[in-house]
């Protein structure tokens, strides 16, 4: 099997996984003279042969060891109920959102910002009683949904029992 690369450097490293990989595969050679053959340890073998495995040639290349996901990300689902909340009141700030969605204010604001959406303007006074009315009504919602919560939870333990 040939591999083409401008770097040489790694077909070569590429290339010796290969040929390790295929002397166990193939020829079934014994682990040990192939770690002797190619001064290799035993779980830096094992790893080439599983990546080998799994994802073929393209496997002996170096993986990326970067996340695959971001942790701190919000999560899509809040995001998106964020944007509807923003979309039938756009004229809470993010500090006014986040006592009712309960996402912190920065990541209302790097979300606003994220999808375009721009604040409009409301009177303080008509705004205070809005905001009033949304607290509890959303207050209402998350103790309803804390409640099924623990009750799931329970279940969970019952079954598990």
């Amino acid at each position: 099997m040939e591999l083409t690369n401008d770097n040489k450097a790694l077909n070569d490293i590429i290339c010796t996984r290969y040929e390790m990989v295929q002397a166990r595969i193939k020829d079934k050679r014994q682990v040990i003279s192939i770690l002797e053959e190619y001064k290799v340890s035993r779980p830096t073998f094992y790893r080439h042969l599983n990546r080998f495995e799994e994802y073929g040639i393209f496997g002996l290349r170096g993986l990326s060891k970067a996340p695959k996901h971001n942790i701190n990300k919000t999560p899509e689902e809040e995001e998106k109920e964020l944007i509807k909340l923003h979309n039938k009141y756009p004229y809470l700030s993010s500090y006014e959102l986040e006592e009712i969605c309960g996402l912190g204010y920065k990541a209302i604001q790097r979300i606003r910002k994220r999808n375009n959406l721009k604040k409009v303007y409301m009177p303080k006074s008509q705004k205070k009683t809005l905001l009033k009315k949304l607290k509890e009504k959303y207050q209402k919602m998350r103790e309803k949904e804390n409640k099924e919560s623990i009750l799931q939870k329970k279940r969970n333990k019952k079954q598990k029992t």
